[in-house]
């Protein structure tokens, strides 16, 4: 009976042990933000609750039966949209509050027992997406980000391509005029002709 009773209590134990939030890690898309919670043991998915303070743009997680660092966390490294976080313990839980500078129109939770993480997607209005979409989309017939447009201008390509042969002659011991043809005849055009 003895035996008993002390295995009973070390269960007990064991369940009530809090789980440990080591890190947070926020990684930003164009329809929202991610926010995963790195813990050091698995914490019951329904100890976890969040909401968003539509009126002061606050996000906030609750995490039972869970703590941490205080100060490692509000050290976390933020990223636009969250301008802020703020740290709240008490016995019991372990509270993580996000100011975004934008509002959320939802969030879904996800939990993930190997590794011990609970992660959140935080989702902005559809309006606010379509407006960043408009903003990225190129104004060209070639449907690449904007830093890749410099090397498909014309000029570039010919820069580009003769440099390419000029190099590849001069290492198979041809000639290499070709390719330096295509170059000069490039800045010709542009510094010239092209006025």
């Amino acid at each position: 009976m003895k035996h008993f009773i002390l295995l009973i209590c070390s269960l007990s134990s064991l369940f009530t042990q809090k789980s440990n939030i080591d890190q947070i890690f926020i990684s930003t898309k164009i329809n929202g933000v991610s926010v995963k919670l790195g813990l050091d043991k698995p914490l019951d998915s329904e100890f976890v609750t969040a909401w968003f303070d539509s009126k002061t743009n606050w996000f906030y997680i609750t995490a039972y039966q869970a703590n941490g660092n205080k100060r490692t966390l509000e050290q976390t490294k933020i990223i636009e949209p969250i301008e802020k976080i703020e740290i709240f313990k008490s016995k019991e839980s372990i509270q993580i509050g996000m100011k975004l500078a934008k509002a959320l129109e939802t969030f879904e939770k996800y939990h993930i027992v190997e590794p011990a993480e609970i992660n959140f997607n935080l989702r902005f209005p559809i309006s606010d997406v379509i407006l960043a979409l408009e903003d990225e989309r190129p104004t060209g017939k070639f449907r690449f980000k904007p830093k890749y447009y410099k090397l498909l201008e014309t000029e570039n390509l010919f820069y580009l391509s003769g440099s390419i042969l000029m190099i590849s002659n001069f290492i198979a011991k041809k000639d290499p005029t070709i390719g330096f043809s295509i170059i000069a005849a490039t800045f010709i055009y542009n510094q010239i002709l092209d006025r």
